[in-house]
């Protein structure tokens, strides 16, 4: 193990402390050695400890790496309060594409122009690149909240087309 070699002790605290500090090389060795990109030693997320660090590299990697978008709503836990929360996804806008979708409760549908329609849980992260025609909402019968992170292109933050038509949302 890389961390052995160099005499590193394998602990999810060292790991947050490296996030922390914005240390992406130790944080990309700890990941290449297994640790989980979703630790959380202290109750703070690897992810939320890189967002509230404005660590953008090291989030990320830990995306990248398989990290559940939901451990940014750790704050939510621990008294953070709604705008700084908003706050740390704003921070990180740039980790997901143009358009993304972080649900955050109940369950939802997704259907990009062409594809079938997808369920959508708690901690799913969807998105899509600019200019692909799509839908996503709550189902018939469940309701769906999510924290929506969208970019402009050419001056417009979305484009809406016409609506969802019966046969495809009531499947």
């Amino acid at each position: 193990m890389v961390l052995d070699q160099r005499g590193i002790p394998f602990s999810e605290d060292n790991f947050l402390r490296y996030i922390r500090a914005g240390n992406v090389e130790m944080v990309d060795l700890y990941l290449r050695a297994g640790i989980s990109p979703d630790a959380t030693p202290d109750g703070e997320s690897a992810l939320a400890a890189s967002a509230n660090q404005g660590h953008k590299e090291i989030a990320r990697a830990l995306i990248n790496a398989g990290a559940k978008p939901l451990g940014l709503l750790d704050g939510l836990k621990t008294g953070v309060s709604k705008k700084d929360l908003w706050e740390k996804l704003v921070s990180l806008s740039g980790v997901f594409t143009l358009s993304s979708s972080l649900v955050i409760a109940g369950v939802g549908w997704v259907q990009r122009e062409g594809g079938s329609v997808e369920e959508i849980r708690p901690g799913d992260v969807v998105w899509f690149p600019a200019g692909l025609k799509h839908w996503h909402g709550a189902t018939p019968t469940t309701a769906m909240t999510h924290i929506a992170i969208r970019e402009q292109l050419n001056g417009e933050v979305v484009e809406w087309m016409e609506k969802v038509a019966d046969e495809h949302y009531r499947r």
